[in-house]
Formats: C-alpha cells, sequence, structure tokens
C-alpha cells in the first residue's frame, strides 16, 4: 500500500491521483479497445469527460448509483404494483442517463478532428469515422423505451437500455475497424485515439498526459514506431517506453532529451 500526498497533504481517493496525473496507458491489452466489448470504449470517453468537465464525475457517480438501485429491485423481484406505476427509479434514472450521454457525445463530436489530424500523420490507416451511439435509437426517448420495455426489463432483471449501453463504433474506408484492420494496423489506431485523446486534453487544459508503451515494437514496424515517438515528441510530454531489445530503440529518441534503462532479474540500472 502506498500514500499520494500533494503539497504534503494526502490524498484521500484514487479520483483525487487520477486527476492530478491524467495517465495514458498502451499495452498487449489495448487491442480490446477496438476488438472487445463497449465497457472498454465507454471507458475511453469517460477517461476523456472526466479530464476536461469537471462536473461529470459527480453526475456519473449518481447515475451509477441509481441504475445500481434499479437494477437490484429488479433483480431482487422486490418491486411491487405501485412502485411499477410510479416508477421511481426510472423517473430519476432517464434525465441522469441523457445528461451523461450528453456530455459524451460533445466529447466524441470534439475528439474526432483530433484523430482525424493524428491518424493523418500515420501511414496506412485509411479514411477514419468515429460515430457514438448513446445506448438507445436516436429518434425514440428514453423515458418511452423503458416505458414500453418495463416487463422485459422485469423478466431479464436488468435494465436494457440507457447510457450503460453506449459504444463508439471505429470505422475505416466504412467498415468496422476490428474486422478490416491488421493487428499492426489496430495497435497503430489505437496510438492514434490515445494520442488524439491527449491532444484534445492538452489543448483543453493546456497540461500533458503522461505515456507508459508497454514494448513498442511489438507490432510496429520501424517506421511506424517513428511515426509514434514523433507524435509523443510534437506533444511535449512524459512518455515512458519498454521493449525487450534495446537495439530496437537505436535513433528512434535521438531527437529529445531521454534516459534508457536496463532491468534484470528486478534490478533497475541506468544505461
Amino acid at each position: 500500500m502506498f500514500t499520494a500526498r500533494l503539497d504534503g497533504s494526502s490524498l484521500q481517493t484514487a479520483t483525487q491521483l487520477a486527476a492530478l496525473i491524467p495517465i495514458q496507458l498502451i499495452d498487449a491489452h489495448s487491442f480490446n479497445l477496438l476488438e472487445g466489448g463497449p465497457l472498454l470504449r465507454r471507458q475511453f470517453v469517460d477517461w476523456g469527460v472526466f479530464h476536461v468537465e469537471h462536473a461529470y464525475t459527480k453526475l456519473w457517480r449518481r447515475f451509477q448509483k441509481t441504475l445500481k438501485q434499479r437494477n437490484q429491485l429488479l433483480r431482487h423481484g422486490r418491486i411491487d404494483e405501485d412502485l411499477l406505476t410510479c416508477w421511481v427509479w426510472t423517473a430519476e434514472l432517464v434525465p441522469l442517463s441523457e445528461q451523461v450521454s450528453s456530455y459524451r457525445k460533445r466529447y466524441i463530436i470534439d475528439l474526432a478532428s483530433y484523430v482525424q489530424t493524428v491518424a493523418g500523420a500515420f501511414d496506412g490507416l485509411g479514411e477514419l469515422e468515429i460515430e457514438f451511439y448513446r445506448g438507445w435509437k436516436d429518434d425514440v426517448s428514453l423515458a418511452e423505451i423503458m416505458e414500453a420495455q418495463r416487463q422485459r426489463d422485469v423478466s431479464l432483471g436488468t435494465t436494457s437500455q440507457g447510457a450503460h449501453k453506449a459504444d463508439v463504433k471505429v470505422r475505416v474506408n466504412g467498415q468496422p475497424a476490428a474486422d478490416t484492420l491488421s493487428r499492426g494496423q489496430i495497435k497503430l489506431l489505437v496510438y492514434a485515439l490515445k494520442l488524439a485523446q491527449a491532444t484534445h486534453y492538452q489543448a483543453k487544459t493546456s497540461e500533458s498526459c503522461v505515456f507508459l508503451l508497454d514494448d513498442l515494437p511489438a507490432e510496429l514496424d520501424y517506421h511506424h514506431r517513428h511515426q509514434v515517438i514523433d507524435c509523443l515528441i510534437d506533444l511535449k510530454c512524459q512518455f515512458f517506453v519498454t521493449g525487450v531489445d534495446k537495439g530496437d530503440f537505436t535513433s528512434l529518441v535521438n531527437n529529445c532529451e531521454h534516459t534508457k534503462f536496463h532491468v534484470e532479474q528486478g534490478v533497475v540500472k541506468s544505461d
């Protein structure tokens, strides 16, 4: 266990620390941002909104708490007819869901231009499109959907539509990115998304993210590694890069101030 302090005072929550040190991690699991389920893409969006909209954290927590309460009632079958008629938790959940979705949609619209710019610096990605799905149909209100699906939710024991079902759809040349790109291209696109997010954050706050890049050479040829490093240098941010062969980094960081470390049997030494 460790304690983080700011100006001598201990930070009480991980949220406080996360707000002070925005970290972008890219590792072997980062493919899941495009290939996995919508949860990671929602987390990607929420990371961005959290760091540029101070009111979002409180709103998101209220939404999660209300959703949990509603789902607990649905799962345990303690909803009597009066509560179903009044639909108390739905009345609270609907506006919260709409507000969360509004924040997310504005963020994705704003982020899209940054993604286009960063992706344009990488060769071989094609024409990108980013579409936000809020978690229910655009042409129907959430209140109407929840009323229509009331019995279905009771039967399933969970809330079937809302902001917790949101997703981000990323297409390349009109096709889902995860279905058409190679592994190397998917990793490059993940870099583009994360770098675009960091660029957006910097533009909004005048602060920089810290990048942690695990095994940069994996799946990327030397040319694309250089393009990634060049983008990081342009951001003027701090970044940590790992790899299994220090020869892979020859000339990659020669254009910026850097320090190399070698790890052997758990001992870290400066090269």
